[in-house]
């Protein structure tokens, strides 16, 4: 705690202040979940064949999921455990909300002039659909999917239930679908 007081220049507590003791409440069980990972990584043909991640330096998704796990783990006291149960790369943009998909030469134009698409939101249903997201859950048990993708790409956190729900939509009575909600 003395370095987050340093941090944001809080005072040092009173000598006399009463000491925190640990709460009488139970702690909850850890919960253990297996997670499903879609890492957009495109091949940029003009750029030798090099994935997007080598072509601009990013970070390696795979090292940035690790540590996300770690960091949800130590931040949750322990109570919070993912493993990647699932992988899949994928060469390609995602599908933006209004239907837009990048090309290579349009990327690396706006990468250049900074100037990006707008809706810059990813269409999480599409994904649902296109990678079978809950017809996987019932064969790989999944109970999560995260999304990671390049600087731009406007994934956000999101997650779906897997196990619960019986697919990306629910049908009403009058033929509607229903979408499911991303917590």
């Amino acid at each position: 705690m003395d370095i987050l007081r340093n941090l944001f220049g809080f005072p040092e507590p009173p000598a006399n202040s009463p000491q925190q003791t640990a709460s009488p409440l139970p702690s909850p069980a850890p919960i253990h979940r297996r997670v499903m990972a879609i890492i957009h990584n495109p091949v940029f043909r003009s750029r030798r064949g090099q994935k997007a991640q080598q072509v601009f330096g990013w970070n390696d998704p795979d090292r940035l999921a690790q540590e996300y796990i770690a960091d949800i783990r130590a931040c949750s006291a322990g109570y919070a455990n993912f493993e990647i149960a699932e992988r899949i790369e994928v060469d390609g943009f995602p599908v933006k909300r209004d239907g837009f998909v990048y090309t290579e030469d349009n990327f690396l134009q706006a990468w250049q002039s900074r100037r990006f698409h707008d809706p810059d939101g990813v269409d999480y249903l599409r994904l649902v659909r296109d990678f079978n997201i809950f017809r996987r859950s019932t064969v790989v048990r999944l109970m999560r999917c995260g999304c990671s993708a390049f600087p731009t790409a406007a994934t956000t956190s999101r997650s779906w239930r897997g196990r619960e729900h019986s697919g990306a939509t629910r049908r009403h009575s009058k033929g509607r679908s229903k979408p499911l909600a991303a917590s």
